[in-house]
């Protein structure tokens, strides 16, 4: 009897644990991104200071919940002139519009990996994405495209050699 309790006990708080949210590490996270310029090149970067915080269970995906922001001023390119620029607000007006976020509504099994559905909030823009992603451990890889365009971001006319298009990959670690 004992032994039953026991057990049904330590099934309880393994429930009860992965059903609370978890950190995200900010140090280990970041989006990678990938956009065409001037149609013969393309431009890479990274941004950082990703917060928020993950609650997911591969068993209980209808409890999943990802609330996840990174710090848009952590733009970082080979070009610090380019970094410079994007923080303004020809493109991503970091003073007005400090986070990128995504908060999910609803996560589903796909394939061997999972699809993302919810809000990404650019420069005020809200709108609904999709996109697969794996999951490992304490780690979480996305891939994602986004129109800037969608986002009004970069919308003066001497932005025209930039692609709308930019190819996104997520890597999001928790705690």
């Amino acid at each position: 009897m004992k032994k039953s309790v026991f057990l049904f006990a330590l099934f309880i708080v393994f429930s009860i644990t992965t059903a609370f949210a978890q950190n995200i590490n900010t140090a280990a996270s970041s989006v990678k991104f990938e956009i065409g310029n001037m149609w013969v090149n393309t431009v890479e970067g990274t941004f950082t200071g990703m917060t928020g915080t993950i609650q997911f269970d591969p068993a209980n995906l209808s409890a999943a919940h990802f609330n996840v922001c990174i710090d848009a001023a952590s733009v970082k390119t080979d070009s610090q002139e380019r970094d410079d620029h994007l923080r303004t607000a020809d493109f991503f007006d970091v003073a007005k519009y400090p986070k990128i976020c995504l908060v999910s509504k609803k996560i589903e099994r796909q394939g061997e990996g999972f699809r993302f559905i919810g809000d990404l909030t650019m420069h005020g823009v809200t709108r609904e994405v999709a996109f697969n992603f794996s999951y490992a451990g304490n780690k979480f890889i996305g891939h994602l495209e986004v129109k800037r365009l969608d986002y009004n971001i970069g919308t003066d006319s001497g932005t025209f050699a930039i692609s709308d298009e930019a190819e996104l990959e997520i890597i999001c670690v928790v705690k």
